[in-house]
């Protein structure tokens, strides 16, 4: 049997949390967008540092950019009438080398518990690291974990695919394995939402973030929250 593979991001292009122009302020989007990709039918492909919230690395003059598509999109943008500082913007938030950066473990390090050597690809960063991540219960690397361990339930790991019908900010499956389903719903409106679960039976919540109220199977979610349920 062949699976899709899940994914946000690989080595050819920029971080999703830049790509997509998600403040770094914002935590629960992030732990939406893991839900919503990693528990879909498929196998989970995690770029490395997406579990901490790594960033883009930023850099400073265009000439920090050396590969060969920035450089074609810089004298293409140039003869355009671009200023150098609209296309130093541009590559900041989109060009692949800016997901290239060391990952990073601890904070307080020179290159951020990667080296000892100043890295061949380096350049002004988040301060996302393992060491941080590690200590926060509430955080992204812990929910990652959390859905990651949902993943290996037969459920979510071989169980069928049902896109529902939902608002169009909202992004709702249904996984079912043998008789048994589960519903994962993701809400990424700004505002708080209402979804009715598909569902007849007794339902019990895996894992949540700024959703709760599941009222005669109604889960109310807030901005960017999301839940996965299981019927009993």
């Amino acid at each position: 049997m062949s699976y899709p593979i899940l994914t946000w991001g690989n080595h050819d292009i920029s971080r999703v949390l830049d790509r997509l122009n998600i403040d770094e302020a914002n935590s629960d989007l992030p732990k939406a967008l893991a839900i919503c990709m990693y528990l879909q039918r498929g196998i989970p492909i995690i770029y490395y540092g997406e579990e901490i919230g790594m960033r883009n690395l930023h850099f400073s003059k265009l000439r920090d950019f050396q590969d060969q598509r920035a450089l074609d999109l810089i004298g293409f943008m140039q003869k355009k009438g671009y200023q150098d500082e609209q296309i130093l913007q541009l590559l900041n938030q989109q060009d692949e080398m800016t997901a290239r950066g060391p990952f990073q473990w601890q904070t307080d390090d020179k290159y951020m518990g990667f080296s000892n050597h100043h890295p061949w690809n380096w350049a002004s960063h988040g301060q996302q690291s393992v060491e941080q991540a590690k200590g926060d219960v509430a955080g992204l690397l812990a929910f990652y974990q959390a859905v990651l361990k949902i993943k290996t339930l037969p459920l979510f790991a071989e169980g069928s695919y049902l896109l529902l019908d939902s608002a169009a900010d909202v992004f709702a499956f249904e996984r079912e394995y043998k008789g048994k389903k589960a519903f994962v719903v993701v809400n990424f409106s700004s505002a708080t939402v209402r979804y009715r679960l598909p569902t007849l039976k007794v339902v019990h919540t895996l894992l949540a973030n700024k959703a709760n109220s599941l009222v005669d199977n109604v889960v109310t979610m807030e901005a960017n929250g999301s839940i996965v349920i299981e019927e009993n």
